[in-house]
């Protein structure tokens, strides 16, 4: 899995524009569709729990989030290289030990803190 890659363009990409990127066109739609989400309400109501949920779809999609929980794994196991580990992997470490006990809210601060720490990297 490209799972350093495909955060990354998730969050370089934005919210907003993942509904229509062509890489998470299928994962999009499908958490999109499952909590009746559309750009607007991603845009002008962030803190609704249908968004929350929204992107924690995306997170367990992307298993980073499995039985609730954010998936440890070691980042040598992954077919990176040593450029792209240094560049994302390092970043991201610290929104792989968020825990909170509701699936959305866990969903939302996994991808806020995601997205924090991918804002100022270019892919």
């Amino acid at each position: 899995m490209k799972l350093v890659a495909a955060l990354a363009i998730l969050m370089v990409v934005g919210p907003l524009k993942a509904l229509d990127h062509p890489i998470f066109n299928h994962l999009s739609n499908e958490c999109a569709k499952k909590g009746g989400i559309t750009p607007n309400l991603i845009e002008n109501h962030p803190g609704n729990i249908r968004v929350k949920c929204y992107y924690a779809c995306q997170m367990e999609k992307l298993e980073i989030i499995a039985n609730g929980v954010v998936n440890p794994f070691d980042f040598s196991v992954l077919n990176i290289t040593q450029e792209n580990y240094d560049k994302f992997g390092i970043l991201i470490k610290p929104c792989l030990t968020l825990i909170h006990p509701n699936r959305c809210e866990l969903g939302h601060l996994v991808f806020d803190c995601l997205r924090y720490h991918l804002k100022n990297v270019e892919i």
